[in-house]
């Protein structure tokens, strides 16, 4: 019976190997950020406060139009690489997977990095946008 015990444990073992690992995957975050700051904020502003908090964050910005951009983050020389799409209007704003290089994604999961460097982004947003008064509004 002991003999039995010492296998279950090393199969144990061995299984809980193989999962550490596997590295760790998340689900993707691709969800919308609502966020409504005070009546009369215009489009300019919260694409200037989003804009800001992303290149602040070391995210670069491409394909603008009025209401969303591109915004991309590498490192890793290169290496690793995300996308997102940031959508916008006078109230809201989301952030939505666009494309990855070396991040395991696999239609559903995704490297932990992506999901952290996201949260990042949209936290650094939030501060921004709950910053903004009314055009023509006191400071």
């Amino acid at each position: 019976m002991t003999h039995g015990f010492q296998r279950f444990g090393i199969i144990l073992g061995l299984l809980a190997l193989v999962a550490a690992c596997g590295g760790e995957i998340h689900r993707v975050d691709s969800v919308g950020y609502g966020y409504g700051p005070q009546k009369g904020v215009t489009l300019a502003q919260m694409r200037a406060a989003i804009e800001s908090s992303a290149t602040g964050r070391g995210w670069q910005i491409s394909d603008v139009k009025p209401g969303s951009f591109v915004a991309k983050r590498a490192w890793g020389a290169g290496k690793h690489n995300i996308a997102v799409t940031v959508s916008y209007d006078p109230k809201t704003f989301s952030i939505r997977y666009k494309d990855s290089q070396a991040m395991g994604y696999d239609g559903r999961f995704i490297h932990h990095t992506y999901n952290d460097m996201v949260r990042d982004l949209e936290e650094s947003i939030q501060t921004s946008v709950s910053r903004l008064k009314a055009q023509g509004s006191a400071a």
